[in-house]
């Protein structure tokens, strides 16, 4: 309808319609987790793939133009993304309180950015409710700051621990140790990615049971986040920084 000629997507099922590429995936593909699909997509349409593991750089000259309040600390920052678009992938906000209190106890860090988007400020505003008078000195509220700021603060921070969504992975594409805490997702979609993933003691793969497409056979639940516990995410971080 806008006479834009070249259109291209995986066209799985009516999306087909819209697009102008001749190759498209298989019904069956939508099994295939999302860079999979992609990837797939890319080799049978022959466009060439320099790179599967995301990376972005930016200019320390824009970083600077931010004029941000300068965060410091003592020991080292870290970053915390706290919520998600999808409830079932939120760590317990007493977890991420209770990590930070473990990180600040070992020195491995005294100032915690709290990420997320302004519709879910009330998952920071609660890991602050945790917090005595002195302790809430050692929390940033991130959630209103705009995606260059999130970077910045990202990129300042020693290391990044946070649910399977955006900044976590954002942070692992701006080459800042990523632990990626995953209990209902499959670990499969962390294949082409830097990011740490951090499980469950018991964690079965759900995309071994996908029956139609990736995520159908997901329990969605957001109790399956309580599996992985502060103690297990503060040994990890011990072990590999």
């Amino acid at each position: 309808m806008s006479r834009i000629k070249n259109i291209i997507g995986v066209g799985i099922g009516n999306q087909k319609k819209w697009l102008t590429n001749k190759s498209f995936l298989k019904e069956e593909d939508q099994k295939l987790t999302y860079s999979e699909q992609s990837q797939k997509f890319c080799r049978i349409n022959n466009i060439k793939v320099d790179s599967f593991y995301p990376q972005i750089s930016i200019k320390k000259e824009r970083l600077d133009l931010l004029n941000m309040y300068p965060y410091k600390s003592k020991y080292s920052k870290v970053s915390f993304c706290v919520d998600s678009s999808e409830e079932y992938k939120i760590w317990p906000e007493e977890y991420f309180f209770t990590l930070a209190k473990m990180l600040y106890e070992k020195n491995l860090g005294d100032l915690f950015f709290l990420i997320s988007h302004p519709k879910n400020k009330t998952y920071v505003d609660k890991i602050f409710s945790f917090a005595d008078k002195s302790f809430k000195n050692y929390f940033v509220d991130c959630s209103n700051m705009n995606l260059l700021e999130i970077c910045k603060v990202i990129l300042d921070s020693k290391f990044m621990v946070g649910n399977n969504t955006g900044p976590t992975n954002l942070a692992a594409a701006l080459n800042v140790r990523s632990y990626n805490l995953i209990s209902s997702s499959s670990l499969r979609e962390m294949k082409f990615s830097k990011v740490i993933p951090i499980l469950p003691d018991n964690y079965l793969d759900p995309i071994n049971t996908t029956v139609k497409k990736v995520g159908d056979s997901f329990v969605k639940s957001r109790e399956e986040m309580r599996k992985i516990t502060p103690q297990k995410v503060f040994a990890k971080i011990s072990e590999t920084l």
